[in-house]
């Protein structure tokens, strides 16, 4: 399988098949220990990526998931600085918060916070790594309409901005057209490898 993403596009990963949320992304990223100096340049298939992450390219991946996993006794600028102590290079952590709009809430632990200030720390956490590849999965599935709509309009500043490659997976049909690349997955395949020209946040429906 040939998986070639292009640097500093949005990429959809449509839910069309359920079991794709709760295993996919951590069965493709290999979340666990390591550490590898393989740089994503060399990456040119799949199967290359996929041998990287398992040697521990983790510098160069970042995740978003839908349901925050914030330390819920550290604050906001504790959770994204713990991320930014295992990273190879990464941005100082109040950097990261006020690039997702946080620079006021440094020292609010998570239960003082929105739901949506909560997933902004989470992509402050992610992007504090500096890294090649957001990978979020369900990024505003747990948010309402005009909170999960800025995440989004944030995701895609990251993306434009800072050069970053952010692959969402998402139930939410309509989040597809906001992505450059749309990838569909059945039964565990691509079945769908499209490039499309995205619409604006504000033009999407919930």
């Amino acid at each position: 399988m040939r998986y070639d993403t292009i640097p500093t596009e949005l990429t959809e990963l449509p839910q069309w098949v359920c079991a794709w949320k709760n295993s996919k992304i951590p069965m493709q990223a290999k979340i666990k220990k390591g550490a590898s100096s393989v740089s994503p340049d060399t990456w040119s298939t799949y199967k290359e990526a996929k041998a990287a992450v398992e040697q521990g390219a983790y510098d160069y991946l970042g995740f978003v998931f839908q349901f925050y996993n914030l330390m819920p006794n550290l604050t906001a600028m504790e959770n994204v600085s713990l991320a930014q102590s295992v990273a190879r290079d990464g941005m100082d952590a109040a950097q990261a918060l006020d690039l997702v709009g946080l620079s006021h809430r440094l020292n609010n632990f998570p239960a003082e916070l929105s739901g949506g200030e909560q997933q902004r720390v989470a992509i402050a956490r992610a992007v504090v790594k500096n890294p090649l590849l957001l990978l979020c999965d369900e990024p505003t599935g747990a948010l309402d309409s005009a909170t999960g709509k800025s995440v989004l309009a944030l995701l895609k500043r990251l993306c434009e901005e800072n050069g970053e490659t952010v692959v969402v997976v998402t139930h939410n049909a309509n989040l597809r057209l906001l992505a450059d690349r749309l990838i569909r997955v059945q039964d565990g395949c691509i079945v769908e490898n499209t490039l499309q020209t995205p619409v604006s946040v504000e033009e999407i429906t919930w």
